[in-house]
């Protein structure tokens, strides 16, 4: 119970069944928000957040408007220029085509310097975990 409330709390998409129909078989795991410093990469590897039996029966759609998405990551090296918070949707569709589990999160950029502390806006997400990087 405890670890599904961490998941909802970090933006999971959880399957639910419609007027009888199968519940979707994909499952979205992705956080509130994405820290990226600038100068070093920021990877979002498609099987570490898209849950189902065989990633390959998918197609995994990217939409951020920096960055650029492989076959099985989205990428990106953020410079100065990008400081900020800059959505990214990842979208999820069947064989069909059909967009099947969609997840929204915020890449926010930083400055190397606060790897070490807080987001500069003092919010509390804390970045602390970055220090074995």
């Amino acid at each position: 119970m405890f670890i599904t409330t961490l998941l909802l709390a970090a933006g999971t998409v959880v399957p639910q069944s419609v007027s009888g129909q199968p519940a979707n078989p994909c499952r979205l795991i992705l956080p509130d928000k994405l820290p990226a410093v600038v100068g070093h990469e920021i990877n979002i590897y498609f099987d570490n957040v898209v849950l189902v039996q065989n990633l390959n029966d998918y197609e995994i759609v990217v939409n951020c408007a920096k960055g650029m998405q492989q076959q099985e990551r989205w990428t990106f090296t953020p410079k100065e220029a990008d400081l900020g918070d800059i959505p990214l949707t990842l979208t999820v569709h069947d064989a069909e085509n059909k967009p099947i589990a969609s997840a929204n999160t915020k890449r926010v950029v930083i400055y190397p310097g606060f790897a070490h502390g807080y987001y500069p806006d003092q919010s509390d997400m804390t970045l602390e975990f970055m220090h074995g990087m």
